[in-house]
């Protein structure tokens, strides 16, 4: 049965919550892990989960950062200008 069929056979008017383990490769071949899903109004909704990274500065100081990836997080944070002022990170587990 696909999922379509097997969701429509759920009466209910309020939004399913399926606890899942997914992870969707984007075209650029990224990676992400899905936290949550949402089927609500015939649509599915796709939460990521959402990592955490510890930046360590050339000048000693340190920062955490979340995001899908280390990419993602760094760029909403900082932008790829600071790059240059990264001595090297680290995921937080």
């Amino acid at each position: 049965m696909k999922m379509r069929e097997m969701l429509q056979q759920i009466n209910s008017s309020e939004a399913l919550l399926l606890d899942v383990d997914i992870k969707v490769t984007l075209p650029n071949m990224t990676s992400i892990d899905i936290d949550e899903c949402e089927f609500k109004d015939d649509v599915f909704v796709l939460k990521a989960k959402l990592k955490e990274f510890r930046l360590y500065w050339v000048d000693g100081s340190k920062d955490i950062i979340r995001g899908t990836s280390i990419s993602d997080a760094f760029n909403k944070k900082h932008g790829k200008d600071a790059l240059a002022a990264l001595d090297y990170y680290e995921e937080i587990k």
